[in-house]
């Protein structure tokens, strides 16, 4: 099987369909916090995934599972939660500044640019 990613609008449809389904199950059962939290995160994290963002992806989830555990356990917030945010955001940075762009992403951007040039 070809191990390439999906396109970003079909990676974006899947995302969207898998957070509608979330919504779905979440006005069903009625609990909504801090479960919408886990339903975002889930969306995210496929959507990263499908696209062959896999660091993202991983983020996306301990982000929001970490605060989904945070909040169902009722662990102190006071620390865990700036902990948790104070560490996503240096992962971001450090990801940033290590990771070279190669070609065809930045021709991707270009294209962005374009299209939003043309709307």
């Amino acid at each position: 099987m070809e191990n390439r990613k999906l396109s970003n609008r079909r990676a974006r449809a899947f995302g969207t369909s898998i957070f509608l389904i979330g919504l779905a199950v979440l006005s069903f059962t009625d609990q909504w916090w801090p479960n919408i939290m886990l339903v975002i995160g889930l969306s995210l994290c496929i959507k990263q995934f499908l696209q062959k963002r896999i660091y993202d992806g991983i983020l996306s989830i301990i982000i929001f599972g970490g605060v989904f555990v945070i909040y169902e356990f009722q662990l102190s917030l006071k620390i865990l939660l700036p902990i948790l945010f104070v560490s996503a955001a240096l992962f971001l940075l450090v990801r940033e500044f290590l990771q070279k762009n190669t070609e065809s992403e930045e021709e991707e951007e270009i294209n962005i640019e374009i299209e939003e040039d043309k709307k």
